[in-house]
């Protein structure tokens, strides 16, 4: 993806903190994108939102959750 291709637009990405996820949250953020970074660990989403917000003119932004528990994905 080229830079700014994505700009105005929103993503979110689960278990992106790390592996296939996290990559491909660094590619939509140097995209343009505005970034929803969600996994599990509260310190790991911290901790990546703000390493994958660096990367590029997008955003990220941070979210604990666990998605196979639906009260949490409301």
């Amino acid at each position: 993806m080229s830079a700014g291709m994505l700009e105005g637009k929103v993503a979110l990405v689960t278990g992106s903190t790390k592996g296939i996820g996290r990559a491909v949250a660094e590619d939509l953020v140097r995209a343009g994108a505005r970034v929803v970074i969600s996994s599990r660990s509260a310190a790991d989403v911290e901790a990546a939102a703000g390493e994958v917000g660096a990367l590029g003119s997008g955003e990220a932004h941070g979210v604990q959750a666990d998605v196979s528990i639906p009260e949490e994905c409301a």
